[in-house]
């Protein structure tokens, strides 16, 4: 039974995607009172948001943070899936490393830490930008990702 069978592929890009659009989840878009209690006639009470306005990109960068560690963890399971299976690592300076699980898995683990520590430095400036790298990072790594599982289920390689 191959990963994609069981839907964990889909699960884990469905659960990145939702982490890109916390608003959307996190019910800020409906409406803050049932149709029921809205009045029908005349003028409607001002709405006051559930939600601190400076919370939601504190919200979302932590949201980016852990779909980063999770993307990691798909990255390091597949590369070590698809090299058990005859793969070659596609990165020179991962290559060496991809013989031996456990430091294979200490590597990635400690390369996870520099990316999220730098991503809180550059948050401290400028919290858009820290936003936008983990973003491309998890983008740039589901693809990695979903590479090696489709490498690592073609028989033969």
């Amino acid at each position: 039974m191959s990963l994609r069978s069981t839907g964990f592929i889909p699960a884990a890009l469905i659960s990145t995607a939702i982490a890109l659009c916390p608003a959307s989840v996190s019910g800020e878009l409906l409406p803050s009172r049932p149709l029921m209690e809205q009045p029908l006639i005349g003028l409607r009470a001002p709405v006051t948001p559930t939600v601190a306005a400076t919370s939601r990109p504190v919200d979302a960068f932590r949201a980016m943070r852990w779909s980063f560690v999770a993307v990691q963890v798909l990255d390091t399971h597949s590369t070590l899936l698809a090299t058990r299976g005859g793969a070659r690592e596609a990165n020179p300076l991962m290559r060496p490393f991809t013989s031996s699980a456990p430091l294979f898995i200490a590597l990635k683990g400690a390369s996870t830490w520099m990316m999220l520590r730098s991503a809180d430095r550059i948050a401290k400036r400028n919290p858009k930008a820290a936003f936008w790298v983990l973003t491309a990072a998890n983008a740039a790594l589901a693809v990695i990702a979903a590479r090696n599982y489709k490498v690592a289920g073609e028989p033969g390689r």
